[in-house]
């Protein structure tokens, strides 16, 4: 099976995804296999007002992408922009003693398992901390918000 990378846009009007596979040489570009996107229905500046909606428009773009690279999506790399999001960096270290001290593709996937369980933990401790920011927006409690504080910065 081909490796392949996924990356996921998530912005206030659209939804962009794109596929690429790892370059044949360290010097040769990857290669695109597709693209796709989708209009971001349920998100307003940089929020997501409706889930339900946001969840159609992401699975609607990966799906075409998808279908495009003939290819089974499992995972990305999301970015998404926004005023109150927050940044968890993460490492991991693990030990190299069945491959001899050889990195291969199976270490690499151990390594970001191990660094993604650490994220994961690193971003509940700290909506644990700062219970503001587990709370999601939806678009009763915006409008209350928009209302109280103004509306929000685009």
């Amino acid at each position: 099976m081909q490796k392949f990378y996924v990356g996921l846009d998530i912005g206030t009007h659209y939804i962009k995804v794109v596929v690429a596979a790892p370059p044949q040489n360290a010097d040769s570009p990857m290669q695109i296999l597709a693209t796709a996107t989708s209009a971001s229905k349920g998100m307003r500046h940089g929020y997501i007002v409706d889930t339900k909606e946001v969840t159609r428009a992401i699975h609607d773009a990966v799906q075409r992408a998808s279908h495009a690279a003939r290819v089974p999506i499992k995972s990305a790399r999301v970015a998404m922009g926004g005023i109150s999001l927050e940044e968890v960096r993460s490492g991991a270290d693990i030990t190299l003693t069945a491959s001899g001290g050889v990195v291969t593709d199976h270490e690499i996937e151990r390594v970001l398992a191990e660094s993604e369980k650490r994220a994961c933990a690193q971003a509940r401790t700290s909506r644990l901390r700062h219970p503001a920011a587990s709370s999601p927006i939806t678009r009763s409690n915006a409008s209350s918000r928009k209302a109280k504080n103004g509306p929000h910065p685009a």
